[in-house]
């Protein structure tokens, strides 16, 4: 028989602050009480610096208060956390999209390059990353797909326009 995991180890109870702090944040927003949201996500992060939704939360109420550098910092750790974490590609997929919705185009192809260096079977980051770049004006309006997030088609469009992979 294997060792056992200890059900009250420090690291669980860190993690379940985080998780406490961050619902708090939610409701917080909910109840339009920005500054105790921020206070929340910050006393996430404390209890928690690699709780990646908290990361994602703070990381997207920085740029909206205009803090861009502190913002892009914490999106791009991200990318910093390791592979195991839960949803890892989906929230840097969300980080993503949110820089996109936020016209922070560069900031936004940088995260997608990344990630979906990190992560080539990822189909969202690879999505994204096209969005992004046709949303910045560098590939044809097709490669951005429509805003309802669904496939697009693009036959005999950019695509052949790429340098072909090295097997």
């Amino acid at each position: 028989m294997g060792a056992q995991r200890d059900p009250c180890s420090e690291t669980d109870w860190s993690r379940f602050w985080a998780q406490s702090d961050y619902a708090h944040s939610i409701v917080c927003t909910a109840l339009g009480d920005r500054q105790s949201c921020l206070e929340a996500l910050h006393s996430a992060l404390e209890n928690d610096p690699s709780y990646a939704p908290a990361i994602l939360s703070l990381g997207s109420l920085e740029y909206q208060l205009g803090r861009s550098d502190q913002g892009r910092r914490l999106l791009m750790s991200l990318l910093a956390l390791p592979d195991d974490t839960d949803d890892l590609t989906q929230m840097i997929d969300r980080a993503g999209e949110f820089l996109i919705s936020i016209g922070a185009y560069s900031d936004g192809l940088e995260l997608f390059c990344a990630g979906a260096s990190r992560f080539p079977q990822a189909t969202c980051l690879l999505q994204g990353l096209t969005r992004c770049a046709g949303r910045a004006g560098l590939a044809p309006a097709a490669a951005t797909g429509p805003a309802d997030g669904s496939a697009a088609s693009d036959p005999d469009g950019w695509e052949q326009s790429l340098p072909a992979r090295a097997a």
